[in-house]
């Protein structure tokens, strides 16, 4: 016990069978008398006597079985399997030869030579894709540490973008502050010319309101079109967003905005306009409203509540108006309820050869509680 034994190709120079024999006595022999030994054979019956509580443990030298050479790879409780006829294939033995061989095999030990063979393979291929996986491990870590660096690099420059905007409102800030005290002296001066009140503040008004409009978008960004009641005042050029129709403001009350387009007077709101390229402000002739066609146009019509004769002449005025002044949709609010009064009011937009189309809303626009019309 406690002896280490090394032997080397146990077993050869006799005959196979007996020298197998030998080797396996000689073996459990060893194994029985607790000794540590380490023993190299090529008989493929020695594989079959390492089992479990026998004290013996397979091992053995990896082999490229592609390239027909040795890797020098040690692998512990693991069987060799045997190259002879592989390598004499590779050789170039004739086929007919080695096909004969074959059948001359222990049908055990090939059958155990294929299930070593299969194991390799899928442990070749494993290893294939560990090192793949590796691969792709390395390159998530390269890319994860180039997009925090990319976010890093944005968030440095929100923090430089949003310091800029600061600076610049500020100054936009001392600049229209500016512009209201210029506009002061101003109006103090044309009142002291004589000028009157009410004429030096539309112009110090208009002054005001003009500087203002430089201010509503930050350099380089593309103002919104839409209007804002505070961005208007009287004489100022606009266009219908539906229809293109230019106009002039006539007076601004809330968010909604009288204004003369051709000829004809209307209400709409602010946001239904958009700017003209040419801003500057149009004083409307004198007695010039006094003659002008009244339509109360607007994009939106609410008729609930309403019984549905009354509806039906809500809704005819307002498709009346819309065609008047070219508008090119009606949104038409009528409310869900027994349905009676959405039936009423898409008979009547059947009905009407002025409606192109009409559908019911989106869930963005009210729903089925809507129907918006397209005029034509």
């Amino acid at each position: 016990p406690g002896s280490l034994v090394l032997m080397d190709e146990l077993g050869t120079g006799t005959d196979p069978k007996e020298g197998e024999a030998l080797s396996r006595a000689i073996l459990e022999t060893l194994a029985d008398a607790g000794c540590v030994a380490v023993v190299t054979s090529h008989l493929g019956g020695l594989r079959r006597i390492a089992a479990e509580g026998s004290g013996v443990v397979n091992a053995s030298m990896q082999f490229d079985a592609d390239h027909m050479a040795p890797s020098y790879q040690f692998r512990k409780g693991r069987p060799g399997r045997s190259y002879g006829l592989a390598i004499a294939r590779g050789l170039g033995f004739p086929g007919e030869l080695l096909d004969r061989a074959e059948t001359y095999r222990d049908e055990a030990e090939a059958r155990l030579d294929d299930v070593l063979q299969s194991l390799e393979a899928k442990e070749r291929e494993a290893a294939q894709l560990a090192q793949a996986l590796e691969l792709e491990r390395e390159r998530v870590g390269r890319l994860t540490a180039e997009l925090e660096g990319r976010a890093e690099v944005l968030a440095r420059a929100e923090r430089e973008h949003s310091a800029k905007l600061d600076r610049v409102a500020r100054q936009r800030l001392l600049e229209a502050r500016k512009e209201v005290e210029d506009a002061i002296q101003r109006l103090e001066a044309r009142v002291a010319e004589g000028i009157g009140l009410e004429e030096a503040a539309r112009e110090a008004r208009s002054s005001v309101e003009a500087a203002a409009r430089q201010f509503e978008a930050p350099p380089g960004e593309a103002a919104d079109p839409r209007m804002r009641p505070a961005q208007l005042a009287a004489g100022v050029r606009v266009k219908l967003r539906e229809s293109g129709a230019s106009g002039t403001v006539l007076e601004v009350e809330g968010d909604r905005v009288a204004l003369e387009v051709g000829g004809l007077r209307m209400q709409l709101p602010a946001e239904a306009l958009e700017r003209l390229d040419d801003q500057t402000p149009v004083t409307p002739a004198k007695g010039a409203t006094h003659w002008m066609a009244q339509a109360d146009a607007t994009t939106e019509l609410d008729l609930r509540g309403q019984r549905a004769d009354e509806a039906e002449a809500a809704l005819v005025r307002a498709l009346d108006d819309a065609a008047l002044v070219d508008l090119g949709e009606l949104r038409i609010i009528h409310g869900k309820g027994t349905g009676a009064l959405k039936a009423r009011v898409a008979q009547v937009l059947e009905d009407d050869p002025r409606v192109e189309e009409y559908r019911p809303g989106v869930p963005s626009e009210g729903g089925h509680g809507v129907t918006v019309a397209r005029i034509r």
